[in-house]
């Protein structure tokens, strides 16, 4: 008997219609596994439901909220997180391009 493996992004979720967003998440999920933590905006990032760790933030605050996390893992040696940001265009470009800029530094 084969054991099913238990999966990351659960069916549904509340994207608009013809949002590549739940593909994407499935792609990296895939590829990173379940020891992720993610952050997105109120809208386009938490519209896949998944079964790890994630929080929605106003879209101008997921860089600032995952360089956070980021930090706070490297101070407890855990290297073996991945935070993950998932940004559309106001969290990414629009109102927050120097949180984004100052999260690569």
């Amino acid at each position: 008997m084969a054991i099913e493996e238990k999966k990351i992004i659960l069916p549904g979720g509340n994207t608009c219609p013809g949002c590549t967003g739940p593909i994407i998440h499935r792609l990296i999920y895939n590829t990173l596994g379940k020891n992720v933590i993610q952050f997105g905006g109120g809208g386009c990032g938490g519209g896949s439901p998944r079964d790890v760790p994630s929080y929605s933030l106003h879209h101008s605050g997921v860089a600032s909220g995952a360089t956070g996390i980021v930090k706070a893992l490297e101070a407890q040696g855990r290297t073996d997180i991945t935070v993950v940001a998932m940004a559309g265009d106001g969290a990414a470009s629009n109102t927050s391009f120097g949180k984004l800029s100052a999260a690569a530094l």
